[in-house]
């Protein structure tokens, strides 16, 4: 069966990245997303444990909190208190984002998929 698709420049140029990425041609690339796409998930302990450890990051208290003290910093308005706290919750961050990163490349390892198929697979954007 053969489908046709219209797609803005950009995606198609991302899809073709992707499918050289993998070291393959973009039909086998695309028909590969689609049946991934509606398999159903069969995740076993090990992949379960490393997409929980991937969500994990610091509180919804501790974003706002951070929220709040870049709004004062950038007004001007953040005491030396406010400012190590500030820098605290900006090492709690770096330091989530790390062991994120971390466990993104094992369960990308553990998938036998780039990282940046997986990536596109979960939906996350690289910064």
């Amino acid at each position: 069966m053969s489908i046709t698709l219209n797609i803005q420049p950009e995606l198609e140029k991302q899809i073709k990245w992707y499918a050289a990425n993998e070291g393959i041609d973009i039909d086998s690339y695309l028909s590969k997303m689609i049946e991934r796409q509606f398999q159903m998930p069969r995740i076993d302990a090990t992949e379960a444990a490393l997409l929980e450890a991937i969500n994990l990051g610091i509180s919804n208290d501790d974003w706002e909190r951070y929220s709040t003290l870049k709004e004062k910093r950038d007004a001007e308005t953040l005491t030396l208190e406010e400012y190590e706290e500030l820098i605290e919750i900006s090492d709690q961050i770096e330091i989530a984002n790390v062991e994120r990163i971390k466990n993104l490349i094992k369960l990308s390892q553990y998938r036998n998929i780039s990282l940046d198929a997986l990536m596109l697979e979960l939906g996350i954007k690289a910064a």
